[in-house]
């Protein structure tokens, strides 16, 4: 058993030395010990030595007589049951107790994660916002219930969009034109829902369906919708190509805001019949 006056100088430190300076201590000839190669390349002499510098810092620690007494007293019987030494397991979890909680954080937020991708369920009918119109893209559990609630046949309501400041030298605003041109490419979207320079934009290419023929079933006032009428490219008379939303209860009352809101269906939606329930729940 070392002497608490050899204990010291082995590890080098005052007789009064503080917890904290002995931790330091031992942390310091510890990084060596490991800097020093694996546990092959170690000689005889140095494991003694850190044998020694460990049973110094464990008196001084208190450690080593908890430790005793604790073998003494609750011995780990399972432990010793399956071949593991005690002590050793006892060093490793604290050598890397801090890689181990670190990893048990990891693995927990892969699993909520996972759970969260299994039991997303994916939106069968996609409004797009686009233009300088403010919604919130997560913040719209009200505006799903109250479009289930109108029209049934939709299970999962989902929203996309891109929002544009206006900035036309903006990376951000760019970025958006390029979310734009895929959301318009990739056919998902049932209904837009634009400012009007998108709108105009969009629709002179011919990317609308027409509401000539629709507008008085959904009982829409053609005089105060003059802005939604628009010539494509490849015709030149002017059709109705959407309709203004902007006085909407619904999209205010869930804090979806915007100068001029247009609504329009894609000529590619497969579900225009949907979209068309959608947009009168939007005209009330």
């Amino acid at each position: 058993m070392l002497e608490n006056r050899e204990t010291h100088e082995i590890l080098g430190v005052r007789r009064n030395a503080s917890r904290g300076e002995i931790e330091k201590k031992y942390t310091i000839f510890l990084k060596k010990y490991r800097a020093s190669g694996s546990q092959d390349e170690k000689d005889a002499a140095e494991k003694a030595d850190f044998e020694e510098i460990t049973n110094a810092y464990n008196i001084l620690m208190g450690y080593e007589e908890k430790q005793i007494e604790k073998n003494i007293e609750n011995p780990n019987l399972f432990m010793k049951k399956i071949g593991i030494d005690e002590k050793k397991a006892e060093n490793f979890f604290f050598y890397y107790k801090y890689h181990m909680i670190f990893g048990i954080i990891i693995l927990v937020f892969f699993i909520f994660t996972l759970k969260g991708c299994i039991e997303r369920v994916n939106p069968d009918f996609t409004t797009a916002f686009i233009g300088q119109i403010l919604y919130n893209s997560t913040d719209n559990e009200d505006l799903k219930q109250q479009i289930k609630a109108a029209v049934p046949e939709i299970k999962e309501p989902g929203f996309d969009g891109a929002f544009f400041s206006g900035d036309l030298k903006n990376e951000q605003d760019y970025a958006m034109q390029m979310k734009t041109v895929t959301l318009f490419a990739a056919g998902g979207i049932d209904l837009f829902i634009l400012d009007k320079e998108s709108f105009s934009k969009y629709g002179q290419q011919g990317a609308f369906v027409s509401f000539d023929d629709i507008a008085d079933k959904l009982g829409v006032d053609k005089t105060k919708n003059t802005d939604c009428f628009l010539k494509t490219d490849d015709d030149k008379i002017k059709h109705l190509y959407g309709i203004d939303i902007s006085n909407s209860k619904l999209l205010k009352d869930n804090k979806i805001l915007g100068n001029k809101m247009i609504a329009a269906i894609p000529v590619n939606s497969k579900q225009q019949d949907k979209a068309l329930k959608v947009l009168k729940l939007l005209l009330k």
